[in-house]
């Protein structure tokens, strides 16, 4: 029986033309499965990749840092000239006298009431200053007010007050014995003063050769220092803490040009002169001479390159530059001229003086910007988050840069509202 199936070549090629699009479908087919079983590998692939390395997130002012609004309180008595902190209260120099706020304040609707208030007859008031027991301030015409630390009731009149010299009066720089304000000259009060009629003579004056510099005398390690400028001329005046009436500075030093006022640490005293940081050795005799200087606004003559006393913290030393950069020194060097470690453009308005809390600088700029920058951007590689700083606007300006306890930070304006922000730790 013959095999009905062709055969032969013909035959062959035959059979594959039938089967060929059967075939392609096929192919096709399993092409198909193939990259849809890749594509889905891949997805699944890409989505644990994302899990486990999520993609960089653009960095924005919280990310920085996140201050949040925690309250605001209203004086009500004019431009706060600036804050102070000392236990359960914060105080106000205004326009009218000393305002105290609780803390913590216990808000309503974010609203602080103020405590007490302490009118006087020849404000504003300068920023004021505490050793715990009494406050003290600066008035606009020429006396020193103390005021109790703490009042049962919502006035309170001063405990004593004492003649400065003439015109306004400076914050007061205070330790547990003396208080000590300037004006013309330097004036020593005994913390604890006062007499029947509430009057409290200086314990010793020091001549200075020129209008004291604007900001509180600088006290620490034994010394007042305290700067003064003359026309185009400035210096710098250490007097001991403790002295005689007329008082005779330890030690004087001339700068190029009117500083600021100072701040110390435990062996220099830095200002700003001329544009430039200047450090002096605490230890000096007779004619200081720099241990070092920070140059940071060259070629300006005359120019203070920043309206405030410098900040130091730790290892740093801060400048808040009149030109609205922020300026980071190192608050020792080997050689007579250091050059700054970093300095962040932050406005152009000019900058008060910074603090820094909880590994973050904070400085207002005078238009009423608040910004906080972490203090490891000054470091030799600052990080991507230095160039994107946590910043507010306060909505009117300010004269005296912020204060803070370890978890809120405090800024007044020329409004007369207080501003409190919970700050973070760490």
């Amino acid at each position: 029986m013959e095999d009905p199936r062709p055969s032969g070549p013909s035959s062959v090629s035959g059979l594959a033309r039938a089967h060929a699009p059967r075939a392609a479908r096929i192919a096709v087919a399993i092409v198909a499965v193939v990259a849809l079983l890749s594509a889905t590998g891949a997805l699944i692939r890409f989505t644990q990749h994302r899990i486990t390395h999520p993609p960089p997130q653009p960095v924005t002012p919280p990310d920085v840092q996140h201050p949040t609004p925690a309250w605001t309180a209203t004086s009500a008595f004019g431009p706060i000239s600036g804050l102070a902190t000392f236990g359960d209260a914060l105080f106000a120099g205004t326009g009218d006298g000393l305002v105290a706020y609780p803390l913590p304040c216990p808000a309503v609707n974010r609203v602080c009431r103020r405590a007490w208030h302490d009118p006087i007859p020849d404000g504003p008031l300068s920023a004021p200053a505490s050793n715990g027991d009494e406050v003290y301030a600066g008035s606009a015409r020429g006396h020193v007010y103390a005021f109790p630390a703490a009042c049962a009731d919502p006035f309170c009149a001063p405990l004593w007050r004492a003649n400065a010299g003439s015109g306004s009066v400076s914050a007061p720089g205070v330790n547990d014995d003396f208080v000590y304000v300037t004006s013309s000259n330097l004036y020593a009060f005994p913390a604890r003063c006062g007499s029947a009629d509430l009057s409290c003579p200086p314990a010793w004056i020091g001549a200075m050769p020129g209008r004291a510099a604007d900001g509180p005398p600088a006290v620490g390690a034994g010394l007042v220092v305290v700067s003064w400028r003359n026309g185009d001329r400035g210096g710098v005046e250490a007097f001991p803490a403790v002295c005689v009436d007329p008082c005779a500075p330890v030690w004087t030093a001339t700068t190029d040009g009117p500083p600021t006022s100072a701040m110390l640490s435990a062996d220099t005293a830095y200002v700003v002169a001329d544009g430039a940081l200047i450090a002096y050795p605490l230890s000096c005799h007779g004619v200081c001479d720099p241990a070092w200087v920070g140059p940071f606004r060259v070629g300006l003559p005359y120019a203070h390159g920043t309206l405030a006393a410098p900040t130091l913290d730790h290892d740093r030393v801060y400048v808040g530059g009149a030109d609205g950069r922020l300026w980071v020194f190192p608050a020792s060097c080997d050689t007579g001229t250091c050059g700054s470690l970093a300095s962040f453009p932050l406005g152009t308005a000019a900058l008060l003086s910074p603090i820094a809390r909880n590994g973050i600088v904070y400085v207002a700029a005078v238009d009423g910007t608040l910004t906080a920058l972490e203090e490891r951007c000054g470091d030799p590689a600052p990080p991507a988050v230095c160039a994107h700083p946590w910043t507010d606007q306060l909505g009117h300006a300010v004269a005296d840069g912020p204060v803070s306890t370890d978890d809120v930070l405090y800024i007044g304006d020329d409004a007369g509202t207080v501003h409190a922000y919970a700050i973070p730790r760490g």
